[in-house]
């Protein structure tokens, strides 16, 4: 028979009085009894105004909580069996009168047998989520499918249950962007637990840092691929961290990078195995290989069923050599930074990720001149140029490179100009920001070829590409993040291998055919009118200017525009009036920026539902009058 201690109810009553009331106790069985009795009970307490005693108050939040299956039985059972009187002593004389007959009553009731008790009996529903907090902001991600949390809004909860779902649209990021002025719930010192759905994708750096009261974070497992960035919780007094299986990056949450002290076993759950921490969760404890023991330590085995090297997990150690295990698919950021006595890597195939300065001042970096140019490497004894993390950039990319991680060459300033650049076959993946700076010589790129082996390719990682006229997509480019070819005005040639099976061109359009996304137009692009496409991504029109824009840059159909799509449009030198069509749902954030003059196809109260500050100023007219907005 289920069990439950009445402390788990009560707690606000003391537990020497819980003893002698003969806790704990069992739960009654049947369903009739059970709504018998809550009737009966809530019938008695509604004459009843208030009631200043700790079991009242425990019969209150038994109700308050629906939750939690026969709160109110587990009280009422409690005094039941109180024999000494002990609890049903702390009622007023009045409520005992009122409800004296419901407990004589429930004194005879027998209970179940156990053939009854088997019956009756449900499955373990295991974590349910409980209603989501209320008041936080929210905006439409850029990618315009989800939305993401902003920060705290009006909700003051200490317990914070981020929503799956608003507005029809799954809650997919928890953002934050300093340069943009949002902190999300940075420093917020009054949250004390998290839960986050299994909807969300992205939790970003520095999301919920010092947040100096966070003890427990609970993140619902889904089947969508979740990052967790630098610092997340880095400042937060965590006590409770469970991974979830389908974490992919974990790029230093708690911010171990960031300091040269030794890792201290703070975590309940953490797991030790041959010189190293880990987190995890019960289906796998090694999840994550979060920091080793002793920076002082010159070896360590990294546990066969580990998924991700966290960020700076091995950062300043004395380690000399490490073979890292088949199943690793990502080496975070400062991973193995400062490791300045590791001279030889074994990398595995399952490598999939490689984080900003995974090997920063590693002793294992190569430096070569022999492709021409000066490039840093780390690889192994098969392909010493395995990872390429930065140099001089050039074009002829050593082909045998399989990976170019995060921000690789955001920083390179003073590169010889080159006007066409390739990316070799072996590519697997290409950083967020690798080839991203306004110095970079990118800008004198003319054509930029994209071969790849199931390549993904992270947010703006191509940028700025001032001069670019021909983009060439290869059949082995797997994943496109919106907004990777940016500020591109001049490009006017965009072709796609034939056999990549998720991208196709058509009328210079880069086009992601599962969701019917553009990803990326030139100028003199011809988009289908049939209503295959759906989504206009975040920077697909990035840079060009409204004269040069297509006829039917939003066609008939799209349901949503992405963030900085038409970013540089401007009616004032438009050859035609840009219209916005009536199929269109949602419309990001400056969408258009100082569009000017924009057409609507429907009606004034229609369009304020799409508004997301999507222009900072400027004139929508609908069909029935006209919208003036501005950025005041």
């Amino acid at each position: 028979m289920k069990e439950l201690r009445l402390i788990e109810m009560m707690g606000n009553i003391d537990e020497k009085l819980l003893l002698r009331a003969n806790a704990p106790v069992p739960l009654f069985g049947k369903p009739r009894f059970r709504a018998a009795f809550a009737a009966a009970v809530v019938a008695a307490l509604l004459a009843i105004t208030m009631i200043a005693s700790p079991v009242a108050m425990a019969v209150s939040y038994g109700n308050a909580h629906p939750e939690i299956e026969g709160g109110l039985v587990y009280v009422m059972d409690a005094m039941i069996k109180d024999e000494n009187h002990v609890l049903s002593s702390l009622l007023p004389d009045g409520v005992k009168n009122t409800l004296g007959s419901v407990f004589d009553a429930l004194k005879g009731e027998k209970e179940p047998s156990e053939d009854e008790t088997e019956a009756e009996s449900e499955p373990d529903p295991g974590f349910v989520m409980p209603p989501a907090s209320k008041g936080l902001a929210l905006e439409l991600n850029e990618d315009n499918n989800g939305y993401r949390v902003m920060g705290m809004g009006s909700c003051r909860d200490k317990n914070l249950v981020i929503p799956a779902e608003y507005n029809g649209l799954p809650v997919t990021e928890i953002y934050y962007n300093r340069t943009l002025g949002n902190y999300a719930f940075e420093g917020n010192t009054g949250i004390e637990s998290l839960i986050i759905p299994a909807s969300v994708r992205n939790i970003n750096d520095f999301a919920f840092y010092k947040c100096s009261s966070l003890k427990s974070v609970i993140i619902e497992s889904g089947d969508q691929p979740l990052t967790i960035g630098n610092c997340a919780f880095s400042g937060c007094a965590i006590e409770e961290f469970t991974v979830p299986d389908n974490v992919t990056r974990f790029c230093d949450p708690f911010g171990f990078a960031n300091t040269d002290t030794t890792y201290e076993k703070t975590f309940p759950h953490v797991t030790e195995y041959n010189n190293a921490y880990y987190l995890g969760n019960e289906n796998n404890p090694y999840h994550v290989l979060v920091r080793i023991k002793d920076t002082a330590l010159t070896s360590c085995e990294i546990h066969p069923d580990t998924k991700i090297i966290g960020g700076g997990a091995f950062y300043t150690s004395a380690l000399t050599e490490v073979v890292i295990p088949e199943g690793i698919s990502a080496i975070e950021r400062y991973a193995f930074a400062k490791t300045e006595a590791m001279t030889r890597f074994s990398f595995p195939d399952s490598l999939r990720f490689v984080g900003k300065n995974a090997f920063f001042n590693c002793a294992a970096i190569t430096n070569s001149s022999e492709f021409g140019t000066g490039y840093d490497y780390v690889g192994d004894a098969e392909n010493p140029y395995l990872i390429l993390v930065g140099g001089t950039l050039a074009d002829n990319i050593p082909e045998d490179t399989c990976y170019i991680p995060d921000e690789a060459f955001i920083d390179e300033r003073f590169p010889p100009k080159m006007t066409s650049l390739t990316v070799p076959a072996k590519v697997r993946y290409i950083g967020d920001f690798a080839f991203q700076s306004e110095k970079s010589n990118l800008k004198s790129l003319n054509s930029l070829t994209i071969l790849g082996d199931n390549l993904y390719m992270g947010k703006y990682c191509f940028g700025p590409l001032d001069r670019l006229t021909e983009l060439n997509i290869g059949a082995g480019v797997t994943y496109i993040t919106p907004g990777t070819f940016n500020k591109a005005p001049m490009l006017s040639k965009i072709t796609v291998e034939q056999g990549n099976p998720n991208f196709i061109s058509t009328g210079n359009c880069l086009i992601e055919q599962k969701s019917g996304t553009l990803v990326r137009a030139a100028w003199n692009a011809t988009l289908p009118n049939d209503g295959s496409i759906k989504h206009i991504a975040a920077g697909a029109y990035w840079g060009i200017e409204g004269k040069q824009l297509p006829s039917n840059p939003i066609p008939e159909g799209v349901l949503t525009i992405g963030k900085y799509a038409l970013y540089n449009y401007t009616s004032t030198r438009a050859t035609t009036p840009l219209t916005i069509p009536s199929s269109v749902t949602n419309i990001a954030q400056y969408a258009f920026s100082s569009a000017g003059t924009v057409y609507y196809d429907g009606t004034k109260a229609e369009f304020v539902n799409l508004m997301n500050q999507i222009m900072t100023h400027g004139t929508v007219i609908c069909t029935d009058g006209e919208i003036q907005l501005s950025s005041d």
